[in-house]
């Protein structure tokens, strides 16, 4: 569970199954918001509620370099508290 350190009412229940939850009146009600099941490690925004971050295993068997680092992540974006998701 975390809150948001933009607004404490906006409480978020990050799933790694590709769902996850969030509240807008402090745990009252909740509505379900949809990602890669691979995103984990969720970071929220403490100025703009609309910004999460999160990571994903860095997929290295696409990848033609010999040195991929099998610990490295990805990074991916929302701009609108978890309804869309962009790898950045």
């Amino acid at each position: 569970m975390r809150i948001s350190p933009a607004n404490p009412k906006f409480i978020y229940l990050f799933g790694t199954a590709g769902f996850s939850f969030y509240s807008e009146n402090c745990g009252i009600d909740y509505k379900m918001i949809l990602h890669h099941a691979e995103l984990t490690d969720f970071k929220l925004n403490k100025k703009d509620l609309q910004l999460i971050l999160a990571f994903a295993p860095y997929e290295c068997a696409t990848q033609v370099l010999s040195d991929c680092d099998e610990n490295e992540s990805e990074l991916y974006l929302s701009t609108n508290q978890g309804k869309t998701w962009s790898q950045i």
